[in-house]
């Protein structure tokens, strides 16, 4: 049993430090990690960490004004289903993908790190990281029964659109040659919280760890 401790002020600010993105709205930033795996149920993800430094966010019909800073959250998109069929969700990943100017990426095995920043094995790709983007976030929320019976709220955050900073274009804009880009701030205008249908039991969506090398064991931790 441990008896003397001696105080870590790295660990004592992580405590109650993250702020969260939680809200409905345009946020710019940076991708930090985005890894690739594969759900228990065989479903392949996408778990983006992003960083936000400014963002507009909106509460029920209210947009508020610009604000810097950083918040972060992990959004996480199924791009297959159990049965390897694609979702709209790698639509996104296509969006994503056309708005930075990517033609082509490949996961690597390499050190992945969890949200405590400790890490492990898995897989991530890299040609989404480290390059400033908006996300129209939307906040959906959601209801669920615990294990003893009791009916919880949480919340996710999805993402409508990425978007290019500079242009302010979605991909379809970028696409289509237009020079600058409305859609987003008009989506962004109708935009709501998306309110719970049911209160269904959770499915469990813990991840498996893939197997392979660490060839990128240098790969900074995202926060």
């Amino acid at each position: 049993m441990i008896t003397t401790f001696t105080c870590n002020r790295e660990a004592a600010a992580k405590v109650c430090g993250f702020n969260g993105i939680d809200k409905t709205g345009k946020y710019v930033g940076i991708i930090t990690q985005a890894e690739l795996a594969e759900s228990k149920g065989g479903a392949t993800y996408l778990e983006l960490a992003i960083k936000a430094t400014r963002w507009v966010e909106k509460v029920g019909d209210q947009i508020g004004s610009e604000e810097t800073g950083e918040k972060a959250a992990f959004v996480r998109l199924f791009l297959t289903s159990r049965d390897g069929q694609r979702t709209f969700n790698a639509d996104i990943l296509d969006a994503l993908m056309t708005v930075l100017g990517i033609e082509h990426a490949e996961a690597k095995a390499c050190k992945v790190f969890n949200r405590d920043n400790t890490s492990r094995p898995g897989y991530r790709i890299f040609e989404l990281e480290k390059k400033e983007v908006g996300l129209l976030l939307q906040r959906e929320n959601r209801t669920y029964v615990d294990q003893y019976g009791d009916q919880k709220s949480t919340h996710q955050m999805n993402i409508v659109t990425p978007y290019d900073v500079r242009t302010g274009r979605c991909a379809k804009e970028i696409i289509e040659g237009r020079s600058e880009g409305t859609i987003v701030d008009t989506r962004f205008k109708s935009l709501k919280d998306k309110e719970p249908k049911a209160a269904p039991t959770p499915a469990a969506t813990s991840q498996t760890t893939p197997a392979g090398g660490l060839p990128y064991d240098d790969a900074d931790a995202p926060f």
